[in-house]
């Protein structure tokens, strides 16, 4: 692909070259130790070598779509019980623009507004920071979360009348934001309404 210049193009090779690397047809060969004289000895540098090489072809991508202005976001689409969403949302190996965060927030009322109304009729749940679990949870305390979030997404699980629905609210870097590697500069904070009598699946 010459000139790549739309997300879907980045994406495109993002992916392709995910899919190269972790099937170990490219290596960074100067990532090859670690520099700790015992995980060197007995420690298979090919994982290093594959994250390495995709690493820094992703930065190139990046500065690529920096100089270009080139849009970080992707649009979802999501069912609703009353018809289907469509919203932008960050994609993880691209870097977000000045614009990209300005239509985030412009679009994160709304997705915020929708997953209350999905949340009204069952049991709303939050993912205890930095463990795999959920909490019952109070709405009363979703002002806060919504305001300190930069963008929201909205995603489902389950068919039917056994639908949960979960809302991201995260700010910070795109990446970090689905770990807790980085907390509190990037993060992400999950609810899930599910209805009565049932726990999150997500």
């Amino acid at each position: 692909m010459e000139n790549p210049g739309t997300t879907a193009e980045l994406i495109a090779i993002l992916e392709a070259e995910r899919r190269a690397c972790l099937r170990g047809d490219r290596l960074d060969l100067q990532a090859a130790y670690l520099g700790h004289p015992v995980y060197d000895r007995f420690f298979d540098t090919s994982g290093v070598q594959r994250y390495s090489a995709f690493a820094g072809f992703r930065e190139r991508v990046r500065e690529y779509q920096r100089e270009r202005a080139i849009s970080g976001l992707q649009w979802q689409t999501v069912d609703l019980p009353d018809g289907e969403i469509t919203f932008p949302e960050p994609y993880v190996g691209l870097d977000l623009l000045a614009a990209d965060r300005l239509l985030l927030a412009e679009w994160r009322p709304q997705l915020v507004d929708r997953w209350q109304i999905l949340a009204a009729v069952g049991e709303r749940w939050r993912a205890v920071p930095r463990q795999r679990h959920y909490e019952p949870w109070n709405e009363a305390g979703l002002p806060p979360l919504a305001e300190r979030a930069e963008w929201a997404s909205l995603h489902s699980t389950g068919r039917d009348g056994d639908r949960q629905w979960q809302l991201q609210l995260s700010w910070g870097d795109p990446e970090e934001a689905f770990t807790w590697r980085r907390w509190p500069e990037s993060g992400s904070e999950w609810l899930v309404a599910t209805p009565c009598g049932q726990r999150p699946l997500f």
